[in-house]
């Protein structure tokens, strides 16, 4: 799913305590169908990007060292975000023998959800894309989900993009296993009323 910066006239973890967004895991970056894809799609992915809740960096190595982005990864895992930070220095010194494919990476301990945000991710102005590799879905309920949508509204700089990869509410229920919650399946229209309602009320 693809939006314009949500709030703009010129117009994409899991859950912790209180329904808040945490480190997610991403082992992996997308595999090399979806750089494919988004080949077509290239005017979208420009720098600065934030990953939300970027996990072990599996999608910031991506971003990075495959299509040369500069990007901020912003997760509640210390823990993990060191690791990605550790993987992405692996990778970094083996880019092709330091001709500079990758771009930057930087991390950011926070809570996407905090209001007013963490100073690391404004410190150096608006992102041109925010990219969320399941995390939305995993945001609480629909009051935590309201506030993730101002936070990235805030947060994407005007004419920047929202790139979001959430469970669709096509994808058929697990099985139902004690003590596993289940992501929120989410709908199209759902997603673009969320992002609407921000719209008119930056306006």
């Amino acid at each position: 799913v693809l939006f314009r910066s949500a709030g703009r006239k010129d117009d994409e973890g899991g859950a912790g305590k209180d329904g808040k967004a945490k480190a997610g895991g991403k082992e992996g970056a997308p595999p090399p169908e979806e750089t494919e894809k988004a080949k077509p799609r290239a005017a979208l992915f420009s720098s600065p990007c934030l990953d939300v809740g970027a996990g072990v960096g599996g999608t910031s190595l991506w971003l990075t060292c495959s299509l040369g982005l500069d990007v901020v990864a912003c997760d509640v895992s210390a823990d993990a975000l060191q690791e990605a930070q550790r993987r992405y220095d692996a990778a970094a010194r083996c880019d092709g023998g330091g001709q500079g494919r990758c771009g930057s990476f930087r991390s950011v301990t926070c809570d996407i959800l905090d209001d007013p945000p963490s100073e690391g991710l404004t410190v150096e102005g608006q992102f041109a894309l925010a990219l969320d590799s399941a995390a939305f879905h995993c945001v609480g309920g629909e009051a935590e989900q309201r506030c993730y949508v101002r936070a990235l509204s805030a947060l994407v700089r005007p004419s920047g993009h929202l790139v979001m990869l959430t469970m669709s509410d096509r994808n058929p229920p697990r099985s139902a296993v004690a003590g596993v919650q289940e992501p929120h399946r989410v709908s199209r229209e759902q997603l673009r009323d969320f992002f609407r309602s921000e719209e008119h009320t930056s306006e």
